[in-house]
């Protein structure tokens, strides 16, 4: 089919993997079909020092609409929502407000919705488990939605990778997380669903929480907003622990990887921590990051500066050792990597320069 067939050759080309062949065809499919054309405008023709005009935008999202009428009324997936503005759907980039789009992110997160309708899979080779899986991977500055295969609603967060079977056929729903994501799990008695990472394994049978589950953070997090979840450990001598809404549960790991070294804290071993927040709080800082929100409370500046990396896709270095300790609050919606670092540099604290996708603080 020429929509398969195109978005195969477009995630190639997008992801830079693509032979002078492949290239070749990709040519000559999308000047067959307007949408073909114009989705491949949207995301291939402009680079990061350009704007995409509100015609550009308009026939993205359209063609981008129509090719999933179109894979739909073809049985390729049983559901599609056919909103071209749903903002879980269309990424912008985070360092600006303006309209514009940061082309590794939007096709990123583009292709990434058309992967999860079973389009295109990527294979994952972890173990014969997972071997024919897919996976869901955002990079630095990007997030994304997924809709599995059960109606269960996935946000990703930045630099996070999901994996999960095409089909749930046996009597569990099982997928695997690193990094970061919000799960609105749907309803299954009969079919638990089942969030495996590095440190634990969530259990849920119907209900909305947080997981964040860095590989490279000092900690692993659990937050429950609405049901209940059973959590048992891989690393901890503890049979499990079931959480309530309004708990958020934290690992404290013993050992972690902070800049390629093996750091030691105090302590045996792991440990955790059961902590309980109101539900009732307009917001809560765990999800803030849904609202494209990005906060600081009373963190120090080393765990900011981590979090500034993941959030613009940058590399920030600290070149006075005195400033890793120093602690900030702050909380920034739609703001620009500039705006923010502009902020802590009027607390009087540091300075910075920015040289392309480095920053400098001092």
């Amino acid at each position: 089919m020429d929509e398969n067939q195109f978005l195969k050759l477009l995630y190639k080309k997008l992801s830079q993997t693509a032979k002078k062949e492949e290239l070749e065809q990709l040519e000559t499919l999308r000047h067959s079909q307007k949408e073909f054309n114009n989705l491949y405008t949207f995301l291939v023709n402009k680079n990061d020092n350009e704007y995409l005009g509100e015609n550009d935008v308009k026939e993205g999202e359209l063609a981008y609409a129509t090719l999933f009428a179109k894979m739909h009324a073809n049985g390729h997936f049983e559901k599609a929502p056919i909103v071209p503005n749903n903002p879980q759907l269309i990424h912008f980039n985070n360092r600006t407000r303006k309209i514009r789009l940061f082309v590794s992110s939007i096709a990123a997160a583009i292709l990434v919705c058309f992967f999860v309708y079973g389009w295109y899979s990527t294979k994952n080779n972890d173990n014969e488990e997972w071997k024919n899986s897919n996976v869901v991977s955002t990079k630095k500055g990007s997030k994304s939605f997924v809709l599995l295969p059960d109606g269960t609603k996935v946000w990703l967060n930045v630099d996070s990778k999901l994996t999960y079977k095409e089909k749930f056929n046996g009597s569990t729903r099982q997928v695997k997380l690193i990094g970061e994501a919000f799960f609105d799990v749907a309803k299954d008695t009969k079919h638990p669903f089942i969030i495996h990472t590095d440190d634990a394994n969530i259990k849920v049978l119907g209900t909305a929480f947080n997981v964040k589950a860095y590989d490279n953070e000092s900690n692993m997090e659990t937050l429950l907003v609405r049901g209940k979840i059973e959590i048992t450990f891989n690393k901890i001598a503890t049979n499990k622990v079931i959480l309530h809404p309004g708990e958020r549960l934290k690992i404290l790991h013993k050992t972690f990887i902070k800049d390629n070294t093996t750091v030691t804290q105090s302590g045996a071993s792991d440990s955790l921590i059961l902590e309980r927040f109101d539900l009732k709080q307009k917001e809560i800082q765990d999800t803030l990051w849904l609202r494209n929100t990005i906060s600081f409370d009373s963190e120090p500046l080393y765990t900011v500066a981590k979090k500034l990396e993941k959030w613009f896709g940058v590399t920030i270095q600290i070149k006075n050792e005195q400033l890793n300790d120093m602690k900030f609050t702050g909380k920034f919606e739609n703001q620009s990597l500039y705006f923010i670092l502009s902020t802590l540099k009027e607390t009087g604290k540091l300075d910075y320069k920015r040289r392309r996708d480095t920053v400098y603080l001092f």
